[in-house]
């Protein structure tokens, strides 16, 4: 087998707290693909899920209630990787769309992207829409003059570009696609809300988030108001470096 690694590589890795033979298996990984699982079936109700009976369900939740003050309970979140495959469909309409010559609907015929279809259609109702369009009008100060083409063009741009909401390269877990009570929330906040469902008294709510080093400071500086939940959290951010 030809050589690989430089001593410096063998250090580096070593430092970073990974094993020579991990970094092989994952080379191999990469040059040679995972192997496929082959699916016997689905699984189904009664064949590999289990239904409770609403007394069951009754049971055990009272259960828990009674007994959860006596166990340490910490919620696990895995990791917030980046947006970026959520996206590929509209990274891919703003290298293919010429906006001084095609239209949406010619686009979406030729493309046969449906996923671009239903993401306009429904635009007007995400959460971000507002802030979207405000930091549209920033950037484009001709913005109303353009077709409505045009308008939804940079409306996307303005969406996963650096310059604009930058939501391709950010994680997930930040991006505010949730609205409730009048608040627009992103995945973080929801899993601290959902913290109420196992609160205990007189002790720190714990919840363990697990994220990719390059978004520790996307995560670190958000700007939280639980105030309204009266709990008092213990939160982990857990960095990931592998």
């Amino acid at each position: 087998m030809e050589k690989t690694f430089t001593e410096k590589d063998i250090r580096d890795i070593e430092n970073r707290g990974n094993s020579l033979e991990k970094i092989k298996q994952q080379l191999f990984f990469f040059r040679n693909g995972l192997p496929k699982i082959n699916l016997v079936k689905s699984a189904t109700i009664g064949d590999g899920i289990f239904k409770l009976t609403d007394g069951e369900v009754q049971n055990f939740s009272s259960y828990f209630d009674k007994h959860k003050d006596i166990y340490s309970i910490e919620k696990f979140v895995p990791a917030s990787g980046a947006a970026t495959r959520m996206f590929k469909f509209l990274s891919e309409f703003l290298k293919d769309f010429d906006v001084n010559k095609d239209t949406i609907n010619s686009y979406v015929n030729n493309k046969k992207s449906k996923d671009l279809y239903i993401f306009i259609i429904g635009l007007k109702n995400l959460p971000f829409y507002k802030m979207l369009k405000e930091k549209a009008n920033e950037i484009y100060l001709d913005y109303y003059s353009f077709s409505n083409d045009q308008k939804y063009y940079y409306l996307i741009e303005t969406l996963l570009s650096e310059k604009g909401l930058d939501f391709a390269r950010k994680p997930k877990g930040i991006l505010p696609f949730h609205e409730k009570k009048n608040a627009i929330l992103n995945p973080f906040e929801e899993n601290v809300f959902e913290a109420d469902f196992y609160i205990k008294k007189a002790s720190k709510t714990k919840i363990h988030f697990t994220i990719n080093k390059e978004f520790r400071n996307d995560f670190e500086n958000l700007p939280f108001n639980f105030q309204i939940l009266k709990l008092i959290f213990l939160i982990k951010i857990i960095v990931q470096i592998h």
